[in-house]
């Protein structure tokens, strides 16, 4: 078997974008999960081997839902973005119903003025809908393309058939820059630029909007902005000129495609010209990657959110134990002197799981903290006490302050393994990687389906060109 560096390449990311992810939740629930579920729901395991072999297979399990979570990021995040790329209608931003409901019923001059834009095949479709003898897959997307053309034409307030458009704010200062784009201000002149034009279609689709709100969905401006951003402006020239060959290659049946546009690509580049394909697999395989670190991204940052509202402290019970056992100062040999019998043998006995220890010590820890003072003079004299802790030594507490001031001194007395919970640190160092973790996983899987998609159009634009098969047999 001949292994191919791009295949290696590809084989070795698509086991990061599943086991990573996995092994870094695993990490993360391991502190925090163990205890509840070692021992109650599965067994305790009692060897180093035994815990790897649990670690992995959890990470293969996480790592598999945190995969099937990113699977459903195209369509929640990737899709709306990059269809927010182009300005032209789609199935996505119109109301297929209610629009061809008004196109039959209404009369107002918004409708008529698109009625006349249209063919006369699917204004008697229009007026016959709904029929069985037609399929409303096939005339729904003609219908769109059709006003696909009629937008792309002039402004639709130059029209004089559309009167009384009551239009939004942004609709009127797009229509005034449009009837200002052709003068040039004193910066323009000064920098000797002419000045931006305006997208007809976009401004056309506001105007719709703004005439047929329950027919057409309101543009994104949010999700236009991250789609300029991102993709380029001639974003859909490749995907339609592929989607024309594919069309001509394979045909629809009842009005649905048969496979998805890059997934054909993909399928033909497999057969004509495997090298290219790998270079797609490569770009595939890097967008897996970072859509998995994506949602455990996610993940985490819903955690640390919750620690930092509900959770202003994080313990260390492993470290905790051992200075409580080996009672090197006067805290740790009053707590190991109040301490039961019970819980001494489980710090104290190798043969005791960290786990239970863990469990045991928190028990403890807890009735500390709700019973009297731990305060003495001799017993924190080399101990430095914060400025709440002696305003609440000062005020003689009961009851709630009387809890927070044993925490606080429990605090002091064991810095390294008490301590204030970095949570909203974290949350923004997530937010910073969330942010350049989506924008990469989005950037990658562009460029993927644009690359499978040009090479496509070249090898359909040279058929006289010699797939590597043929040229390896001649």
């Amino acid at each position: 078997m001949k292994l191919a560096s791009e295949t290696f390449f590809i084989g070795v990311i698509d086991f990061f974008s599943i086991m990573l992810p996995g092994a870094v939740l695993t990490s993360f629930a391991q502190n925090r999960w163990e205890g509840i579920l070692l021992g109650t729901v599965f067994p305790v395991y009692k060897s180093e081997p035994a815990g790897w072999a649990v670690f992995l297979f959890s990470s293969y399990v996480l790592g598999h839902f945190v995969f099937l979570l990113g699977a459903k990021l195209d369509d929640w995040l990737y899709g709306p973005i990059r269809n927010g790329a182009d300005s032209k209608l789609t199935n996505h931003s119109i109301k297929a119903r209610s629009l061809l409901r008004t196109l039959k019923n209404s009369n107002s001059s918004v409708v008529e003025h698109l009625r006349k834009g249209l063919s006369e095949k699917i204004n008697e479709w229009v007026k016959q809908s709904p029929q069985k003898d037609v399929d409303p897959e096939r005339s729904l997307k003609t219908l769109i393309k059709e006003l696909n053309l009629i937008i792309a034409r002039k402004p639709l307030n130059e029209e004089t058939s559309i009167k009384d458009l009551n239009s939004s704010r942004r609709t009127n200062r797009l229509i005034n820059r449009k009837t200002q784009e052709n003068e040039v201000g004193w910066l323009d002149r000064f920098l000797d630029r002419e000045p931006k034009k305006i997208d007809v279609v976009w401004l056309n689709r506001l105007i719709l909007r703004d005439a047929l709100p329950r027919e057409f969905k309101r543009p994104n401006s949010m999700t236009r902005w991250l789609a300029q951003v991102i993709f380029r402006k001639d974003a859909h020239i490749a995907v339609e000129q592929a989607e024309k060959i594919k069309e001509a290659c394979i045909k629809e049946t009842d009005g649905n495609r048969v496979i998805n546009t890059f997934q054909w690509t993909k399928a033909r580049l497999a057969i004509q010209c495997p090298t290219a394909l790998g270079e797609v697999q490569r770009l595939e395989a890097d967008s897996k990657f970072f859509r998995s670190l994506l949602v455990v991204l996610l993940v985490l940052s819903a955690f640390f959110v919750r620690d930092g509202v509900f959770s202003k402290w994080s313990h260390d019970y492993a470290a905790l134990a051992v200075n409580v056992r080996n009672q090197q100062d006067p805290v740790s040999s009053y707590l190991w002197g109040r301490m039961p019998a019970s819980t001494q043998r489980a710090l104290t006995n190798q043969s005791v799981e960290m786990v239970q220890a863990k469990r045991v010590l928190d028990i403890f820890l807890n009735n500390i903290v709700k019973g009297p003072s731990i305060y003495e003079t001799n017993r924190f004299a080399a101990i430095p006490l914060s400025s709440n802790t002696v305003s609440l030594l000062s005020e003689d507490p009961h009851g709630a302050n009387l809890r927070r001031l044993n925490y606080l001194l429990l605090a002091a007395a064991y810095p390294s393994e008490i301590r204030k919970n970095p949570s909203w640190l974290l949350v923004v160092a997530c937010l910073f990687f969330i942010w350049g973790s989506g924008w990469r996983y989005m950037e990658r899987r562009f460029k993927a389906t644009q690359q499978a998609y040009w090479y496509v159009i070249t090898l359909e634009h040279l058929p006289t060109v010699k797939t590597e098969k043929e040229i390896n047999d001649s």
